[in-house]
């Protein structure tokens, strides 16, 4: 996970860098050549390759893993991790990582006046992103119920 965070970082270096040049070569009234994608993640955005990292961890590894996880890695991560939610991607991943996350290291994360805006969108989207889900499964789950009645209706004939 972090060496996926130092490939994370040096691809968007890399692409602020490429954005430099740009704004101050111009481009000749020429469209810029775009950046080609970075090979290290695979052809997959950054935050694409990153939740893939994430979830390659397993489950009985996570917390270990965000515990080895510097606070500025944790820090950065929360972004991906709000970013994600807004996607609906993986969200059941993203629900034990963030929670995890705020478990390690609470005591700077409540310290560190940075972290407030994006733990605030965070909390919002895993309240609604879990609500969902927990309404997914109760219609699942009734859904199931009316199946069984269902059969058990046919099976009287």
């Amino acid at each position: 996970l972090s060496e996926a965070m130092e490939l994370i970082e040096a691809e968007a270096a890399r692409q602020r860098q490429h954005e430099a040049e740009h704004a101050i070569g111009g481009t000749g009234g020429k469209t810029p050549q775009p950046l080609p994608p970075n090979p290290l993640l695979l052809g997959l955005a950054p935050a694409d390759y990153l939740l893939k990292a994430v979830a390659a961890v397993r489950t009985s590894e996570l917390e270990q893993t965000l515990l080895i996880l510097p606070f500025t890695a944790a820090l950065n991560l929360i972004p991906f991790l709000v970013q994600w939610l807004q996607q609906r991607k993986q969200v059941e991943r993203v629900c034990q990582v963030a929670t995890l996350l705020v478990r390690v290291h609470q005591a700077q994360l409540t310290g560190t006046l940075a972290a407030r805006s994006p733990l605030l969108a965070l909390q919002q989207l895993l309240r609604a992103r879990l609500q969902e889900l927990k309404d997914q499964v109760g219609i699942n789950t009734a859904a199931i119920k009316q199946l069984q009645r269902s059969a058990a209706e046919r099976s009287q004939f």
